[in-house]
């Protein structure tokens, strides 16, 4: 028999149809005999008839509280949430009691992300509030992102009734946490989440954690990113001071020594670029190789598509070799000739530089550079009847 019984009161209303009402300690104790689930439903207009199963139910008639046993699960939005307890609590008009330490998982589709130790606020079948903790864990390194901000509600345009649910979240990480996005990157800033994408998004700063690294600035980012596959994009990178980094060889305007940089400062804003690892847009891509543990940095269509063409360069943790490949910049100060030039360079840093603020200028490294280039020079009539 498909009977509903109804507390008006609480504007819920129930499967479980057959009760022992006890009349002297007004109480209700819906049976459930077979063991079998029952259904509960909010009947409140703004609950958008928020529905989910229990095997128990305890309705005291003097508060007026309905209590609801072995609950394992409320879909809300779209995530499920998963109780600690199983118990759920109803008061006046369709008002459940705050769930502590439960599970979010989001979407219900993918089950991208997994939301622990939550608290959530459930307002109805397409709204949800909740704060709770995001496991990021990279390798061995347990993480936990805390979302003190998380909201799942209608968006989009459309009628109230049909729009499209999500559930979003913010948080952020600060130094003090010791956050990695991957396994040699430190990350600080802001997180967000959009439980309909695999990635989070990140805004914020982030630092290479190699220490034999000289000059290791923290470096402005804004990107999507999957934690097991990251990539992560910059564009006109900065650090705090809001001096511009660079990724790249270059040749120094006051001592004319060439010189490797990845993610810092020029020492002269006006030193000449030979190298960039990014494309003719200004944009560029790094990622961490863990097999091989080095750092990867280039243009983005090189590192995405795996084309051949684009500038790549390399920073091998092992031996602390320094690798790019690509276009180079040579005499391209020189009037009425131009070069163009492609091929292979390997350096490493200065031996013995130390921090920005104490080593003004470059130190001293070696070059080696393997390049095929092209000469196009405007050369005087009679030096090519001489020639």
């Amino acid at each position: 028999e498909d009977v509903e019984t109804v507390m008006p009161f609480n504007q819920y209303q129930t499967s479980l149809n057959e009760y022992i009402w006890n009349m002297k300690e007004e109480t209700v104790t819906f049976k459930n005999d077979k063991g079998d689930f029952g259904r509960f439903t909010s009947i409140h207009p703004d609950q958008d008839s928020l529905i989910f199963e229990g095997k128990t139910a305890f309705y005291d008639l003097k508060s007026n509280e309905l209590k609801i046993g072995g609950v394992e699960e409320i879909q809300t939005c779209d995530a499920f949430v998963y109780l600690d307890t199983g118990l759920v609590e109803i008061y006046k008009g369709a008002k459940m009691k705050t769930l502590e330490n439960a599970r979010i998982v989001a979407n219900t589709t993918n089950k991208y992300h997994v939301i622990n130790r939550a608290t959530v606020d459930i307002l109805g079948k397409k709204d949800y509030r909740a704060k709770g903790f995001y496991e990021y864990n990279i390798g061995s390194r347990k993480q936990e992102i805390e979302f003190a901000d998380i909201i799942g509600t209608r968006v989009g345009k459309g009628n109230r009734s049909e729009k499209k649910t999500v559930t979003r979240a913010n948080g952020e990480v600060t130094k003090e946490d010791g956050f990695y996005i991957d396994h040699k990157t430190e990350y600080r800033g802001k997180i967000a989440l959009n439980a309909e994408s695999k990635n989070l998004n990140f805004e914020g700063f982030a630092r290479l954690d190699v220490p034999s690294m000289v000059r290791r600035n923290w470096f402005s980012v804004k990107f999507e990113g999957d934690k097991n596959d990251l990539a992560i994009q910059y564009e006109e990178p900065k650090n705090y001071l809001g001096d511009p980094l660079r990724t790249g060889i270059f040749i120094s305007k006051t001592s004319a020594k060439i010189y490797p940089s990845i993610m810092m400062p020029l020492y002269v804003r006006k030193d000449r670029k030979i190298f960039e690892a990014r494309d003719d847009n200004g944009k560029g891509i790094f990622k961490y190789d863990l097999k091989d543990d080095r750092f990867v940095f280039g243009d983005s269509l090189l590192m995405t598509s795996g084309t051949l063409q684009g500038n790549k360069m390399i920073y091998a943790n092992k031996n602390k070799k320094i690798t790019a490949e690509g276009k180079f910049h040579i005499g391209s100060g020189l009037n009425y000739i131009s070069v163009k030039a492609a091929g292979r360079a390997e350096t490493t840093f200065a031996e013995g530089e130390v921090e920005e603020t104490d080593f003004p200028e470059p130190g001293d490294t070696k070059v080696d550079f393997q390049l095929m280039a092209g000469v196009d020079a405007i050369i005087p009539e009679k030096l090519l009847k001489i020639m």
